[in-house]
């Protein structure tokens, strides 16, 4: 779905790279973050009576589920 006009797309792209790659990583690290932090307020919401480590455990299925490499981490 692409939802964002291709100039508006570009002008992002633009001011994006225009930051130095330091400023690059740490928003990469904001926005790895920040989906973490709606992923678990999503697993809160659809169950508000699980546990920190319940909904830890949630978490790590849910991100297991989009990245095969994480396989190998054991839920139980």
């Amino acid at each position: 779905m692409k939802d964002t006009p291709q100039h508006i797309t570009d002008l992002q792209y633009q001011i994006y790279m225009s930051k130095t790659p330091e400023e690059r990583f740490a928003l990469g690290i904001a926005f790895i973050e920040f989906h973490g932090k709606l992923i678990r307020a999503g697993i809160k919401a659809q169950y508000p009576d699980y546990t920190e480590e319940q909904i830890t455990k949630e978490f790590i299925k849910r991100i297991k589920q989009q990245d095969r490499s994480l396989d190998w981490l054991e839920l139980d």
